[in-house]
C-alpha cells in the first residue's frame, strides 16, 4: 500500500498495557515503567494520554518531548473511540463500515472525525487532508 512513509511512529492500542509497564532506562535497556496495574483501553482518556506520553519514547527522536495532540493522527472503525480521540485534541480518521452513519450527520460529524473513508486504500489522500488542516465535511 505504500504508508511505511506516511508515519513516524505508530502505537498500537492492543500493546499500550505492555509499553506502559515497560520503559528504555537511561543505559537503554528495558526496565519496569508505571507500576499501575489498571487496564487503559480506548475510548477512556487515560489511554490516549498514555500513548502520547509514549510518543517520546517510540518515535526515533527517543527521550525528546511527547508530541502534541496536534501532531498525532488516530485510525479507528469506531465512533465512540474516534469521538473520544478528537475531544482529546487528536485528528482522526475515521475507517470502515460507520461511513454511511457518520456521513448522513453532515457537519455534527465533526465532533467525531476530520474525515471518514472506506478503506484503507484511501489512507494516503486522508492523511494529506488531515494533515493540511481541513476537515471533510
Amino acid at each position: 500500500m505504500g504508508l511505511t512513509d506516511c508515519f513516524d511512529g505508530l502505537i498500537a492500542f492492543e500493546n499500550l498495557q505492555i509499553m506502559r509497564l515497560l520503559q528504555l532506562g537511561e543505559d537503554n535497556k528495558l526496565q519496569l515503567g508505571e507500576d499501575d496495574p489498571r487496564v487503559v483501553a480506548k475510548p477512556q482518556p487515560e489511554a490516549f494520554e498514555a500513548a502520547l506520553r509514549m510518543t517520546s519514547k517510540s518515535l526515533p527522536w527517543y527521550n525528546q518531548q511527547p508530541l502534541k495532540p496536534s501532531e498525532v493522527i488516530f485510525l479507528d472503525d469506531s465512533t465512540r473511540n474516534c469521538r473520544a480521540a478528537k475531544a482529546a485534541g487528536i485528528k482522526t480518521v475515521l475507517v470502515g463500515k460507520n461511513i454511511a452513519e457518520v456521513q448522513a450527520m453532515g457537519p455534527a460529524a465533526r465532533d467525531i472525525c476530520n474525515i471518514a473513508i472506506s478503506d484503507l486504500s484511501r489512507l494516503k489522500d486522508a492523511l494529506r487532508i488531515v494533515q493540511s488542516g481541513t476537515v471533510a465535511w
